[in-house]
């Protein structure tokens, strides 16, 4: 999955994201920070702990999302 806008609804969480990088380790990707309203950071949780099942790093810097 790769995010290229801010959400558009109120943010109420801030979240750092490492983009695609070099394979599953997501070795040198570049970093952003997004600021999300609660239902995309949810599901972005979701679909990072999915993709992590399947052998690729986090894509978040730190443990989750830091609400605003």
């Amino acid at each position: 999955m790769t995010l290229d806008i801010q959400c558009d609804m109120d943010a109420q969480y801030s979240a750092t994201l490492k983009g695609i990088g070099s394979g599953k380790a997501r070795t040198g990707a570049a970093m952003q920070t997004f600021n999300l309203c609660d239902n995309h950071s949810g599901l972005f949780e979701q679909i990072d702990k999915e993709l992590m099942e399947e052998g690729w790093a986090s894509s978040m810097l730190g443990k989750r999302p830091t609400q605003l």
